[in-house]
């Protein structure tokens, strides 16, 4: 496309998201993921998010890697979840085969939540730090992880269970080789991963907590969750009953499989003893 075209098109699907959506609604796949990877990443993901999602995961599919990986890199792991669940199985399965391994993993541990729980929302994009770390090795941590804007650094156990939280900018007005337990830390509220969104809504720690951190059936930390976010859901009619078919399809197998994995990183990466934090140590 020439520059102006470009911009002309980037303009009507910024402004007209549905419009341009239901304008290529007839496109072959591969017609429409050429035209998006021309596209800068905003537009494209405006245009992505407006498509039936029965047509968007094959678009994604008929994309070349490089501007597939360009496309998705960024997007919330309870997105990608939400429109593969929406998807075809087959076309499902190949998308999530197609993801890097950490955002596989994490869109897994997503879908492996149901789809009406806080489990489904949450960012699982958090820092993890423990008592006996320096400040060091959490900054470092924190620029390779990239953890959602929002949320705080969440201190934990050995078990990886929450048990405080750190500021960015405390820990970025702390000295390199200050130990993360000497660091001011805030209460939190953890809340069930697997609770409904509806009755999470409605608990009364959100007048103190507008972020929270989400946790499995044994208390370890698996993601956080803004009250913003669940708010949302709700309007947009996120409670939807789970399916109540038996049968597991060949995406659920992946799923569960890439669940277990996470789990085992999970306690590898995040839930050593603190005496595996001093080795860390630089």
């Amino acid at each position: 496309m020439s520059d102006t075209l470009t911009h002309v098109v980037r303009q009507f699907i910024i402004e007209h998201p549905s419009a341009a959506a239901r304008a290529v609604a007839e496109w072959e796949p591969q017609r429409i993921g050429a035209t998006m990877g021309r596209l800068d990443r905003e537009s494209a993901r405006k245009l992505l998010d407006h498509l039936d999602p029965l047509r968007a995961v094959p678009v994604l599919l008929g994309m070349s890697d490089e501007d597939r990986a360009t496309l998705i890199r960024g997007m919330a792991p309870s997105d990608i979840g939400r429109m593969l669940r929406q998807a075809g199985a087959e076309d499902a399965a190949a998308l999530l085969e197609s993801l890097p391994k950490t955002l596989r993993a994490r869109v897994a541990l997503v879908m492996s939540q149901p789809k009406s729980s806080v489990g489904a929302l949450m960012a699982t994009e958090v820092a993890r730090a423990r008592g006996a770390e320096t400040v060091e090795t959490v900054t470092a941590r924190v620029r390779r992880a990239r953890p959602v804007g929002w949320a705080p650094i969440y201190l934990v156990d050995g078990a990886n269970r929450p048990t405080g939280a750190l500021s960015a900018l405390d820990l970025m007005r702390a000295t390199p080789d200050a130990l993360i337990g000497d660091l001011p830390a805030t209460d939190i509220s953890a809340i069930p991963a697997a609770a409904a969104v509806h009755m999470a809504a409605e608990d009364e720690d959100w007048l103190e907590h507008e972020v929270r951190p989400a946790v499995d059936r044994r208390g370890r930390l698996v993601g956080c969750i803004g009250y913003g976010d669940l708010r949302r859901a709700l309007v947009a009619g996120a409670g939807a009953s789970v399916s109540s078919s038996g049968e597991r399809s060949a995406l659920d197998t992946m799923v569960l499989l890439e669940t277990g994995l996470t789990g085992t990183m999970t306690a590898l990466l995040a839930g050593r003893s603190a005496e595996s934090g001093r080795e860390d140590r630089p």
